[in-house]
């Protein structure tokens, strides 16, 4: 059977003493240190140059988050196109060399 909460604060006391100070498993992490808040205002002025510092700080947190996940989606689409036009010309037959050319014409045609 479950003991009660002041059996176990007494149980505390008897072993410990009157005074327990507890201490944390972790230290606690802020959510927005200054560090970070300037880490992602500069990241922002980096991806976006239309956004001076003065400007950026006065995105919201949610408009800064998209702002950066967009900029990081466009860097991996633009690494895996450079992998593809890297690997392209040792492909079977140099069929995706052909196959990359059409894709970009499209995307230029359209």
């Amino acid at each position: 059977m479950p003991i009660s909460a002041e059996e176990a604060q007494a149980k505390v006391r008897a072993v410990f003493g009157t005074v327990v100070d507890a201490k944390p498993l972790h230290e606690p992490i802020s959510d927005d240190s200054d560090a970070d808040v300037v880490d992602l205002i500069t990241r922002v002025c980096y991806f976006y140059p239309q956004y001076t510092l003065e400007t950026a700080e006065q995105l919201t947190s949610a408009q800064v988050t998209a702002l950066l996940l967009q900029a990081e989606k466009q860097k991996a689409i633009e690494y895996y196109n450079h992998a593809l036009i890297a690997a392209a010309p040792h492909s079977k037959k140099g069929a995706m060399v052909n196959k990359l050319i059409k894709q970009y014409r499209k995307i230029i045609g359209s």
